[in-house]
């Protein structure tokens, strides 16, 4: 998951094992809201756990630098809106204004 590459990312930085920081049980744990998770006690709490909850909540999003790694950052509540169309469908007949995909633009 992208949570796994960032506590991945995390550890790489901090030169520890990532097993250390947290392991997918663990996150399976606190994403279950086991009151015995790891990520819910001492440092995992503050280094890993709060920054999941804030992920969880909506609080923090994950993005790539230009370099590749992933950073944790606010998030900007900004969507950026997708204009997708469902495709038709090759049994169909393509509409006037679609090109050569089938697909209006």
């Amino acid at each position: 998951t992208l949570v796994s590459a960032w506590i991945g990312q995390l550890a790489q930085d901090a030169r520890i094992d990532q097993s250390i920081l947290a392991t997918r049980g663990d996150l399976v744990q606190f994403l279950r809201h086991d009151e015995g998770a790891r990520l819910r006690q001492g440092w995992r709490a503050s280094l890993v756990g709060e920054n999941i909850g804030l992920l969880v909540d909506g609080g923090a999003a994950l993005a790539f630098e230009p370099s590749g790694t992933l950073i944790l950052e606010h998030r900007s509540d900004r969507p950026i809106e997708l204009m997708v169309s469902a495709p038709q469908a090759s049994w169909t007949e393509p509409t006037p204004d679609a090109g050569p995909t089938g697909i209006s633009d």
